[in-house]
């Protein structure tokens, strides 16, 4: 059997470890230049890796399954962190739009705020994705910003958790703020958010990003916010996203 190719370019075996360890662990903005420069490969060559990597689903959004949302994936590695996790413990999600990590008809301590939560009924781009996957009274309208508004007669949570909703904030520290206000001690927050170093298109093209997240920049962030303790911020899906846990001081 020949060496594998991609878009005509005949590609080893070591040149694609190299370009993977680049995808998967170059602390900066992960360019075909870049890669060019830490791999010593012709820019054509990472690219055409790249999309080698990509189709074999090594990297990028689709790492665990093609066109299968990951909350799946979300929870379970959510239970390897904090294996006290229940359906007894209680939950604040942000934003889980069509897809909460935690089903809340499972997990009866389950509470839910999404931007889009209008009427009874959730409405995006005038399709009403969310109907029956609630039950009543548990989901409102709200967001990361007034957190500390929501669900006041409920808490403090065990888990605050948001799954690609806090890249879309306006104000990241107050936001991270109102979430260490809505956590009992030892409560964790946990974040699914795009990395910002990606070159993916998915993340750079999406209009409503209003931060590109980064491991500096995060931790920065929830310093100036202050409440927390014990970050951990690690990849969740390769050149994609990062999950990052902050446990409520």
């Amino acid at each position: 059997m020949g060496s594998p190719t991609a878009n005509e370019v005949t590609v080893t075996g070591t040149q694609i470890k190299a370009v993977l360890d680049f995808f998967c662990n170059f602390a900066d903005f992960r360019t075909l230049s870049a890669c060019s420069r830490q791999t010593g490969l012709d820019p054509r060559v990472c690219q055409a890796i790249k999309k080698l990597l990509y189709a074999n689903r090594k990297l990028g959004a689709y790492f665990f399954e093609a066109g299968v949302p990951p909350h799946r994936y979300m929870r379970e590695y959510i239970f390897r962190k904090l294996p006290w996790v229940s359906t007894a413990t209680s939950i604040l999600e942000v934003g889980p739009g069509d897809h909460p990590i935690f089903n809340p008809f499972d997990y009866l301590q389950w509470h839910g705020v999404d931007r889009n939560y209008q009427d009874g009924a959730i409405d995006f781009r005038g399709q009403d994705w969310g109907r029956g996957k609630y039950p009543p009274q548990r989901l409102r309208q709200g967001g990361w910003e007034n957190l500390s508004q929501s669900f006041v007669e409920y808490g403090p949570f065990d888990i605050v958790v948001g799954s690609h909703s806090f890249e879309h904030v306006f104000t990241p520290i107050a936001s991270l703020r109102e979430a260490a206000l809505r956590l009992r001690p030892g409560g964790y927050l946990i974040l699914f958010v795009p990395d910002g170093f990606s070159d993916d298109p998915a993340i750079r093209n999406e209009p409503t990003h209003t931060l590109f997240l980064v491991p500096p920049m995060i931790r920065e962030f929830l310093d100036h916010a202050g409440g927390y303790k014990n970050v951990s911020i690690e990849s969740f899906r390769p050149n994609f996203d990062l999950a990052v846990l902050a446990e409520r001081a």
